[in-house]
């Protein structure tokens, strides 16, 4: 249960003794008081008891269908780090702690008109090489969407992984700065025919100074109705202000469609400008035919 809600007061004290800001963002977690509609829940930690209101209609306990109701007990629903030549195919993922689908030095994995959904950090992590995301549906995460990264930057191993017609939102619902649809990275790898859309933040993020990104491909994503609670990103974010950011070259992106990239209500300060794509210094990136509004 978030609650999240607009500061108007100065003198709105934390438990600090701090104020929060006028129109500043703050959240109120896990609160008895607030435990005032169904599908609501609230853990007493010292007593080890959870109260849980149920969804209008469903009845006492006895009535509900196996399945109807779910405790998330396992950090990943499914990991698959160091595997090799796996296919995960027509798989319905949701529910873990941390992260749906999980692996890190994956080779020749695929992810296949999967669903994944309902997790509290990422939906979707691969890093490795030749492997990649397709054809799938990842929504409703805490943190970010899918992060397809491989390759190494500053001997130019190429990882070759992709992530290629996914449908991807409703993102950041609990971290809601810096937890992209997309975050990307490394070498020679492929992010084409996505619809990322529905972030407060960034809807792609990467390369720069956090990621690396050397001759990776963008073509034909769609990115709607991003950076509604920030006004200092850019809905594709890339970063180059350390050093090593400037080894980020041959990266392209063309036949992008990006819509609805504004500030909503509760942003402290007015928008300073900054446009659906945003790179606030040149780390590589050759841009082509692509539109904004």
């Amino acid at each position: 249960m978030i609650n999240v809600t607009v500061a108007t007061n100065l003198q709105n004290p934390r438990e600090d003794g701090g104020s929060i800001k006028p129109g500043a963002r703050f959240y109120g977690v896990n609160l008895l008081c607030e435990l005032d509609a169904p599908s609501e829940y609230y853990i007493d930690d010292e007593e080890g008891v959870l109260y849980f209101w149920p969804p209008k209609g469903a009845g006492s306990p006895a009535q509900w269908e196996a399945g109807a109701c779910g405790v998330s007990a396992n950090d990943t629903a499914v990991n698959v780090s160091s595997a090799r030549h796996i296919v995960l195919r027509g798989l319905t993922v949701s529910g873990a702690v941390h992260t749906g689908i999980e692996g890190s030095g994956v080779d020749s994995v695929l992810v296949d008109n999967c669903t994944v959904s309902g997790h509290g950090r990422h939906g979707i992590v691969l890093d490795g090489r030749n492997s990649g995301v397709t054809n799938s549906h990842v929504h409703s995460v805490g943190g970010s969407g899918m992060r397809i990264t491989g390759g190494e930057a500053i001997t130019l191993t190429a990882g070759k992984m992709f992530a290629t017609d996914n449908h991807v939102h409703h993102v950041g619902l609990w971290k809601r700065t810096y937890q992209p649809a997309l975050f990307w990275g490394g070498v020679q790898n492929r992010y084409i025919g996505n619809v990322l859309e529905d972030g407060p933040a960034m809807l792609i993020w990467g390369g720069g100074n956090v990621a690396d990104g050397v001759e990776c491909i963008f073509d034909g994503n769609t990115v709607n109705r991003g950076v509604t609670e920030t006004c200092d990103q850019g809905s594709f974010h890339t970063c180059g202000q350390s050093g090593q950011a400037f080894i980020n070259r041959g990266n392209v992106m063309r036949n992008g469609l990006f819509t609805h990239i504004q500030p909503g209500d509760g942003v402290i300060y007015p928008p300073r400008g900054l446009p659906a794509i945003c790179s606030p210094i040149t780390v590589g990136f050759y841009m082509v035919r692509f539109n904004t509004f």
